[in-house]
């Protein structure tokens, strides 16, 4: 895993986030399949807060949009806090939960809507569905493994035929588990993170985590505990490891036939930041 320095360029066709500060060079991939992530961050002048006070901030910010909010719930850490922190702040939305395959995190979404009273889209999907969609906008589009974004896409897919809406997503650039936090990995950025963002042509895709810099710089690790303890503190959620889907013998041997489609394997499709990377880049920035 190598650590690479991020760059600020401008571009067009931009990920949705607050005075754009943030966006990646997947596009090309369309073009070329050969292309390596890369990020693009123009920072602006932002104020240093705590990890609440910068949720609020968030939200805020997106019920000014006055849109119609869905929420890609899938019942994992990230998403259930997006959607209870909308909701905390009096904010409506709606959840989504797309079902296929099999997974544990689908107990604690139902629970969760159950508690906050809210009726989810819910949009089931054969294996065969989740499959052609994989091939057409995954392996086709951006040539990389990224398959359990699907659930995501089909989400925004969803989202894009109603006037007026917006996605939000849990995406983020923390990782999962319990994996030790350290110094030299404090922030991750995958490809498979942002297809739902430029798979459509009008980007409706919000990710939670990502939208401004004053979420991202509150999120900054600061205790050298695993990532799962560290979300239970900042999400005030009960410990849990990631939990992956399922699928049945024969769907999953046809992800790995295609994954072996793709034509460009070894392109890089990832990109760490240590701490010392992070602040050097962004603490001029920051508000005195």
């Amino acid at each position: 895993m190598s650590h690479t320095v991020c760059t600020s360029a401008s571009g067009i066709e931009k990920m949705l986030t607050h005075n754009n500060w943030f966006d990646t060079n997947l596009r090309q991939r369309f073009v070329n399949k050969s292309v390596d992530l890369s990020c693009i961050i123009n920072p602006y002048q932002f104020k240093s807060m705590s990890f609440d006070e910068a949720t609020d901030f968030t939200c805020q910010q997106l019920s000014d949009m006055n849109k119609q909010i869905f929420v890609s719930f899938s019942g994992g850490y990230d998403s259930e806090y997006a959607l209870r922190s909308l909701h905390r702040n009096s904010i409506v939305a709606t959840p989504i939960i797309v079902k296929c395959g099999q997974t544990d995190e689908l107990k604690y979404a139902y629970e969760t809507c159950k508690q906050l009273r809210l009726e989810p889209v819910i949009l089931e999907i054969s294996e065969n569905h989740f499959l052609d969609f994989f091939e057409e906008h995954v392996i086709s589009k951006f040539d990389s493994i990224g398959y359990n974004s699907v659930y995501n896409m089909i989400a925004a897919e969803y989202v894009s035929k109603i006037n007026n809406s917006i996605l939000v997503s849990g995406n983020h650039f923390l990782s999962d588990g319990f994996k030790l936090i350290t110094d030299e990995e404090i922030f991750f950025v995958y490809d498979w993170d942002f297809y739902t963002d430029y798979f459509l042509s009008t980007p409706i895709n919000i990710n939670f985590f990502i939208y401004n810099i004053e979420m991202v710089y509150s999120a900054i690790p600061n205790e050298k505990i695993t990532w799962a303890m560290f979300k239970h503190k900042k999400f005030k959620l009960k410990v849990r490891d990631k939990m992956r889907y399922r699928y049945t013998d024969e769907a999953q041997k046809k992800i790995n036939g295609l994954i072996k489609r793709i034509k460009y394997p070894n392109k890089k499709i990832e990109i760490i930041w240590a701490r010392k990377q992070f602040f050097d880049f962004f603490e001029k920035h920051k508000e005195i």
